[in-house]
């Protein structure tokens, strides 16, 4: 179990989609190849790994933050 799944099992399942939320809005920055990269992606992969745990409130809250970042066609294959 990663660090970040030890702190996230604590969180209510609304927590849990606002702490992916805030962070695929505001994502962090590395250097790659002496470049500045958001690491926005990641937090996408992550989020999209706990959706099927929420309920139904949560989901779709998170879904629509999801929605933002990514394009129609990779967002309904993703879901199915």
């Amino acid at each position: 179990m990663t660090n970040e799944e030890k702190d996230t099992e604590r969180f209510s399942d609304i927590e849990l989609a606002l702490y992916f939320a805030f962070h695929i809005d505001n994502p962090c920055f590395t250097k790659v190849n002496g470049k500045n990269r958001d690491i926005r992606d990641f937090h996408i992969r992550e989020a999209r790994r706990v959706l099927p745990n929420l309920n139904y409130h949560a989901r779709s809250f998170l879904e629509s933050v999801i929605r933002d970042y990514t394009p129609e066609q990779e967002f309904i294959a993703s879901s199915q």
